[in-house]
């Protein structure tokens, strides 16, 4: 049996892309790409300054376009009914779209996503176990491979 949705969010479908409206920090912000590559929240510099995230540190991302610098921030973000306090979140300013949506605030919060390309929709609902595996311990304890790379002497 299925949870009841905590929220279904109307979305669109874009160049391979899912754009969701998301409200952060009590603004709505129209155009989150939902990516479960992202590791969770990440917001352009554009977006960060009009939600008045605050600077709390430098880092540096490494990504498949190389390494860029960014920063630590905290946000509120409401979905459905819910809200959802000190979120961490990825400043990164010359990022070309308005935010990602990644998959840790999923795993965090064990929640359970629903996208559904035809009628454009993303649902969200708890999780009918709290036995899902956390990130971390998916990466830790995955089984050894057999390949090795090798080696010139």
């Amino acid at each position: 049996m299925f949870a009841k949705p905590m929220a279904t969010v109307r979305g669109r479908l874009q160049d391979d892309k899912f754009y969701v409206p998301l409200v952060v920090n009590g603004v709505q912000v129209p155009g989150m790409v939902f990516d479960t590559g992202a590791f969770g929240f990440i917001f352009s510099g554009r977006v960060a300054k009009l939600l008045n995230l605050p600077r709390l540190g430098r880092v540096n991302l490494r990504g498949i376009g190389g390494t860029t610098a960014a920063y630590r921030s905290k946000c509120t973000i409401q979905i459905g009914h819910r809200t959802y306090s000190n979120v961490q979140c990825i400043v990164v300013p010359r990022l070309s779209y308005d935010g990602l949506f990644g998959l840790r605030f999923f795993i965090t919060h064990r929640l359970k996503v629903e996208l559904d390309p035809v009628s454009q929709t993303l649902t969200i609902r708890k999780a009918a176990s709290d036995r899902l595996p956390l990130f971390e311990r998916s990466v830790r304890n995955r089984p050894k491979t057999a390949w090795k790379p090798t080696t010139k002497t």
